[in-house]
Order: C-alpha cells, then structure tokens, then sequence
C-alpha cells in the first residue's frame, strides 16, 4: 500500500515515472481500496502544511493543477469515480 500511493504521488505526481495506474486483481480490489483510502485520509499536501509534516509538496504551477482538474473531469465524464 505505501509503495502504491509513493507512486502514485512522487513530486505530486508531476514526474514522468509516477504510477498512473494500478491492475489489482479482482479477489483483493475491495482491501486494497480499502487500505488506500485510509492512509490517504491521514495524508497531507502542500507547500508548508503549517509547520505540520507534509507527505507531499505542492504541484509545482497553477496550469499543472488545472490539468489535473481537466484529468479528472475527462474520467469522471467516462464513469470513474472519485473517491477521496
């Protein structure tokens, strides 16, 4: 699980070996998604957290996050879901 969502998130994301996707066999799917979902609930992003640890910096543009908010509508517009 930790290395899934370290994948996942490396620089946000914003780095060409980043995890896109994850095949999770069918038997297993509901845990994994079930374990995912609660370490991301304690994690934090940002660019100082407040003087709290982060897990994660900031996306590094204001266009990078708008792509990733094109991303997400593109996805939720062909059935996915978000769930987090």
């Amino acid at each position: 699980i930790d290395i899934a969502i370290r994948g996942a998130f490396i620089n946000c994301g914003q780095n060409c070996i980043s995890a896109e996707r994850f095949l999770v066999q069918d038997g297993i799917y509901d845990e994994f998604l079930k374990k995912i979902l609660i370490k991301l609930k304690k994690t934090r992003q940002g660019a100082s957290c407040k003087g709290l640890r982060c897990d994660f910096g900031a996306m590094t543009m204001p266009s990078q996050a708008k792509h990733v908010e094109k991303l997400i509508a593109d996805a939720t517009s062909k059935g996915a879901r978000v769930l987090y």
